[in-house]
């Protein structure tokens, strides 16, 4: 399914529902999840390389696009939340483990739209690790992830759109001694489609992926909550 699968958590668990009794998988096609940039990067984190982490910030915007795009038409599913904060909220809850939640939200919406533009927000894990994120689609273009340590940041941009064959860097900051790193290039539409696979084959990977969707709209839910 393209992302969003669904706009609200009633749909999706009305998905998973009839998917699980009959025993067909559902997978939500962010790619992006399956670049090995991210375990790569998480790697150089884990041997503590720039010290403890302090803070993960995340964003992910766009520029505006024709008028007519279904990405600003309300019925259609439209908004910045669901079409750019969604991978914002995804990448996040990996990187804090996959039990983060949403504590701040903010919406934001322009003259003329009937749909939120940008917006940003605050998770944390049970531990109280922080993710920032910010999203938009009236923005200057970034896609970018940035791990602040008590000793180095790590910097990375293409970090949710990084075509095949893509080769991308971090730089890795300690105070003023900066080096740029090369990352591995990867498919991440061919790892996508052997996700759905596996999912197809092993029962056990096809409920995890149900999990996994049932976070993602616990996530939106929890911003759109903290918005009202």
């Amino acid at each position: 399914m393209e992302k969003p699968s669904t706009t609200t958590l009633a749909d999706t668990n009305d998905l998973i529902s009839i998917a699980s009794k009959k025993e067909l998988v559902l997978h939500e096609n962010y790619m992006f999840i399956y670049h090995s940039q991210l375990e790569e990067i998480q790697s150089v984190v884990k041997k503590g390389e720039i010290g403890e982490v302090r803070l993960y910030r995340i964003t992910f915007g766009f520029p505006q696009r024709a008028a007519n795009d279904f990405r600003y038409n309300k019925t259609l599913g439209g908004g910045a939340l669901l079409d750019a904060g969604g991978y914002c909220l995804k990448y996040a809850n990996w990187l804090l483990g996959g039990d983060a939640h949403v504590i701040s939200a903010q919406a934001n919406y322009l003259e003329g739209f009937e749909v939120d533009m940008y917006g940003s927000a605050i998770m944390a894990d049970s531990d109280g690790h922080i993710a920032q994120l910010a999203f938009g689609m009236d923005n200057d273009y970034r896609c970018d992830i940035e791990i602040w340590g008590s000793n180095g940041t790590i910097t990375s941009g293409r970090i949710l759109t990084a075509p095949a064959g893509f080769v991308p860097t971090y730089s890795i900051k300690k105070n003023q001694d900066i080096e740029i790193r090369q990352l591995s290039a990867d498919d991440t539409f061919f790892k996508s489609i052997q996700r759905f696979v596996a999912c197809m084959e092993n029962a056990s990977v096809r409920i995890e992926e149900y999990n996994l969707l049932k976070k993602q709209e616990e996530l939106v839910e929890e911003f759109k909550y903290l918005c009202k």
